[in-house]
């Protein structure tokens, strides 16, 4: 099994650093860094770039991470032993921001019974190639960040799959790491708004989280009522 961890870093460079020093994995491991302190890609941009150089590279899975996440030993390889267990689509990791603290999930040893939750974080997930495959890139209409996380899970639910989130992978995410290295804000409330309103556009509906929903209200077909 190879593989690939694809990290994109605008300012917090020391996060990325914290990051990479708590992998573990028996998987042989391949990374991609998508440098956005001159590029300054977009969110979609930077995941499609670490993603399609990965799976390129002939990486079987691709894990997606931002750069202000610390892992526990086993939170990688648990992480593709639940995909490899479940038909989902799209495996994430599990917060645990407000219980643990990060020094104590660096070091953390889960035990089961693990629970496999219907609410995904985006922050750090693993996608299978057979998913990229089916669905496609993400959406680079999205301005620099919010929203293609939300519309990659419309896409791969009215698909027919499904993304989920395993208590076996845990994570703690700081949060705001890059918009609180940064001078100005990353993402203006211009752009917030032009995101959400073209998932709006898309969908006909704005962003709804439970996967029933996301049948019952969403267009079938994007831009398509």
């Amino acid at each position: 099994m190879l593989v690939g961890m694809t990290i994109p870093v605008l300012v917090n460079f020391s996060g990325l650093i914290e990051l990479l020093n708590t992998v573990r994995t028996a998987h042989s491991i391949r990374y991609h860094i998508v440098d956005n302190s001159t590029a300054n890609h977009s969110v979609a941009e930077s995941w499609n770039l670490g993603c399609r150089t990965l799976f390129d590279a002939g990486c079987d899975v691709v894990i997606v991470a931002n750069d202000d996440i610390v892992l526990c030993p086993h939170s990688i390889d648990n992480l593709v032993d639940c995909w490899r267990e479940t038909d989902a689509w799209i495996v994430t990791a599990a917060n645990l921001r407000g219980g643990p603290s990060s020094e104590q999930v660096k070091i953390m040893v889960p035990k089961p019974p693990y629970r496999v939750h219907a609410h995904p974080d985006f922050s750090f997930f693993l996608l299978p190639r057979h998913t990229w495959d089916r669905v496609g890139e993400f959406d680079e209409n999205f301005l620099r960040a919010y929203f293609e996380d939300n519309d990659y899970h419309a896409r791969v639910v009215l698909a027919g799959g499904t993304a989920v989130s395993t208590s076996a992978a845990p994570m703690y995410h700081y949060g705001g790491g890059t918009q609180n290295h940064g001078v100005t804000p990353v993402v203006s409330g211009n752009e917030f708004s032009a995101n959400a309103a073209y998932f709006q556009r898309k969908w006909g509906h704005a962003v709804v989280t439970e996967e029933s929903l996301m049948r019952q209200h969403y267009y079938p077909t994007p831009f398509k009522p």
